[in-house]
């Protein structure tokens, strides 16, 4: 049995609410989180040129107690995998929604922190106690910026988060001085993410009418703009010397984003 992402989303929103109540602070992240961070207008365009979810990521502060995870994910009606959160319990989970026959049809991963990246970085204490079911806009875009390998689905969920939200200092929208800090002081992960701005212009025209693909286009611009000014580091320097003579991200296993 497929599933769509409205109904992810609303499994989501209902692990993060129980885990709430149980002193488990919870967020998704990925596709679903990007279709419920869209306003409803968009969502229907999103789904309509962009390939549909295949599973549902969510994320934990590092550190949680993997028997309080589990206990909010069963008590849900979820099958964990037990052999995976014996061996990497601090670091990841899954579950599953098993159907009459024991097959899955829902799969969850569950990551302490972010999920496995070419560019890493902290998430700020405060993402857990915002209201609503996903990660801030900001982060999940910085989650779609590190990507090396990037596909059609990470190129349009950077696409809409910025139709959908204006870049912005004071924080609401995209906080482009969250992003800026954090590419100034990383090469890397700055030729990464500009090059991913550059790979999703050149996609809009597939994916957008007129009218968004001008906004989008707008936004991205600011936003490669913001990060091309911002006062770079010394050791973001140092390394800019060496380019991509070096490998300048980390190898990581292939997730369905």
């Amino acid at each position: 049995m497929a599933v769509d992402f409205r109904q992810l989303a609303s499994k989501a929103s209902d692990l993060v609410d129980h885990g709430q109540t149980q002193g488990v602070p919870l967020r998704s992240v990925g596709g679903v989180a990007i279709w419920s961070s869209l306003p409803e207008e968009l969502r229907a365009e999103y789904e309509s040129v962009r390939e549909g979810p295949k599973d549902l990521d969510l994320v934990a502060p590092e550190g949680t107690p993997a028997e309080d995870i589990k206990a909010v994910f069963v008590a849900r009606g979820y099958v964990p995998d037990e052999r995976l959160i014996a061996w990497r319990g601090n670091e990841r989970h899954q579950y599953f929604e098993l159907d009459e026959n024991g097959d899955p049809v829902v799969d969850i991963d569950l990551f302490l922190g972010l999920p496995p990246a070419c560019h890493r970085f902290d998430l700020p204490d405060e993402e857990f106690n915002r209201p609503g079911v996903a990660l801030s806009v900001t982060e999940l875009l910085l989650q779609k910026l590190q990507i090396v390998e990037t596909t059609d689905k990470d190129l349009t969920d950077i696409a809409y988060l910025m139709l959908a939200n204006p870049v912005s200092l004071n924080g609401s929208g995209i906080d482009d001085s969250r992003i800026a800090g954090l590419l100034s002081k990383d090469w890397g992960f700055h030729y990464t993410a500009s090059r991913n701005l550059e790979r999703v212009a050149a996609i809009l025209d597939q994916k957008m009418d007129e009218a968004s693909r001008q906004t989008t286009q707008d936004r991205i611009g600011a936003l490669a703009g913001d990060l091309e000014e911002a006062p770079k580091s010394r050791k973001w320097k140092m390394r800019a010397k060496v380019g991509t003579r070096v490998t300048w991200y980390e190898e990581v296993e292939e997730l369905d984003r």
